[in-house]
């Protein structure tokens, strides 16, 4: 089961204020942007061990405004974020592409929400809007809800006015000369797969029983060592 090349994700978001475009400082130092910043140090740093494909950026607005205005606050979003992740890349000297895109008025993530809460009325809240076609009429309907179900306003709403950064990166396992060495030194600091995988590099059927038994005594739990001395 061992890989040497693993492909990973991380996700972050940052939340902007209503009818606004401005990349907050509190936004900035949430735990998922600093994780995203702490990512792109531990890349720069260990080239050989990790490295990034490309990062995707998704802007949004949410859809109670006019379409007019939410076109050019998800653009908006999209473009200071673009920019920060842009800078952010620099400063590591990594060079990575960076897809971006955006929507205006997030439909989709405004249902996903309300399905998911706690709202009591949500059914019909879904039911009602599904019923409007027109999306000035959609919009309508999300403003005078709005005034009636605090829960749009303070818990729905704020959740889709956002940029969403996906970094889509590889972690690179050790070559086959290092996990030998590793082997050697400490075996303990190898994983299950590795050392199985190490135990087929061995032609000497001795080296080969011996690096069974090392992975049987760390990982007792895990037949295959077993299996493969039986």
């Amino acid at each position: 089961a061992f890989q040497r090349v693993t492909e990973e994700l991380l996700e972050a978001n940052i939340r902007f204020l209503v009818a606004q475009t401005e990349l907050r400082k509190s936004e900035l130092q949430n735990n998922s942007v600093t994780e995203f910043v702490k990512l792109l140090q531990r890349v720069n740093q260990d080239r050989e061990m990790l490295n990034i494909n490309n990062i995707d950026i998704s802007a949004y607005a949410s859809p109670e405004g006019s379409l007019d205005i939410n076109e050019r606050l998800a653009s908006g979003r999209q473009k200071v974020t673009t920019d920060y992740v842009r800078r952010q890349l620099d400063e590591n000297q990594l060079q990575a592409y960076v897809d971006t895109h955006y929507t205006a008025e997030d439909w989709e993530g405004f249902q996903q929400l309300v399905r998911a809460s706690v709202i009591q009325d949500k059914d019909v809240i879904l039911r009602v809007l599904s019923m409007d076609q027109d999306p000035e009429e959609r919009e309508k309907q999300i403003r005078n809800m709005s005034v009636v179900y605090e829960e749009l306003t303070q818990g729905i709403l704020p959740e889709l006015r956002r940029a969403r950064l996906i970094a889509n990166y590889d972690v690179i396992g050790r070559s086959d000369s290092q996990i030998k060495q590793q082997f050697q030194a400490d075996a303990s600091k190898l994983s299950n797969d590795e050392i199985l995988y190490g135990a087929n590099l061995q032609d000497d059927p001795a080296q080969k029983k011996a690096w069974y038994e090392k992975a049987a005594q760390l990982y007792p739990r895990d037949a295959r060592a077993f299996n493969n001395l039986r």
